[in-house]
Formats: C-alpha cells, structure tokens, sequence
C-alpha cells in the first residue's frame, strides 16, 4: 500500500526514527500496529461494557429516578 504523506510529517517522523535509532518504515509499520489494537480493544470494551448496561437497566432506572442530593 502506498500513503502519501506532506513533507513536513515525514520530516518529522525522520526526527522520531533518528532520536529512536529506528528505520522509519519500521517505526510507522510499529505505530499503525498500536492503532489498530487500540482501536480494537477499546471497541471490545465498548461491547461489554453495552452489555453491562443492558444487563443491569433496570437498576440504572430505579437509581435515574431517586432525586439527587445536593
């Protein structure tokens, strides 16, 4: 896949992989991994925390209903 890039970010990320001693490719390749795991566990959270509220509902209900104290 190719992905054009401005000139500045390249620049950039040479700053980062020179600073890291790392090949540039390598480190990009490193980051989009990071992403995309991210992405993907915070999408798992997501669900099971969906599921946790549809599970307990009812209780959520009851406790939107008492009156807040201040």
């Amino acid at each position: 896949m190719q992905i054009q890039l401005d000139n500045e970010l390249m620049d950039e990320l040479d700053e980062i992989a020179r600073k890291q001693q790392r090949d540039r490719d390598e480190l990009v390749h490193s980051v989009l991994r990071q992403y995309v795991e991210h992405e993907t566990d915070r999408e798992k959270f997501r669900g099971r925390i969906q599921r946790h509220i549809q599970e307990h509902e009812w209780l959520l209900n009851e406790l939107a209903k008492r009156p807040s104290k201040p």
